[in-house]
């Protein structure tokens, strides 16, 4: 999943991919993912640049903090997104999370 959303990166940061936001604040693609062994849905993915610089760290460090408020809001019994955080292979940071709407 994480070579496919890597991909899905690029294209979406070239404006080749329809239905994603190379725009606005952070960029993101939509995507249909298993999220658990037999549980699949519709996911948003924000992501970050591979963190070789510091600007880069910078926006992935905020997607782990959101993974992060999310997981609290949840915890504390308010209704949250469900998302997590995972890292391609050059630390490239993706934020999937399940779509409510």
């Amino acid at each position: 999943k994480i070579e496919h959303y890597a991909a899905l990166s690029v294209q979406a940061l070239a404006g080749e991919l329809v239905g994603s936001s190379a725009g606005g604040e952070q960029p993101k693609f939509a995507a249909y993912a298993e999220l658990t062994p037999g549980h699949r849905a519709h996911v948003l993915v924000k992501f970050s640049l591979a963190p070789t610089h510091v600007i880069a760290q910078r926006w992935s460090d905020l997607l782990i903090a959101e993974s992060l408020a999310l997981q609290t809001v949840a915890a504390a019994g308010l209704p949250a997104a469900t998302a997590q955080i995972l890292f391609g292979a050059d630390r490239q940071c993706f934020l999937e999370v399940e779509r409510f709407d």
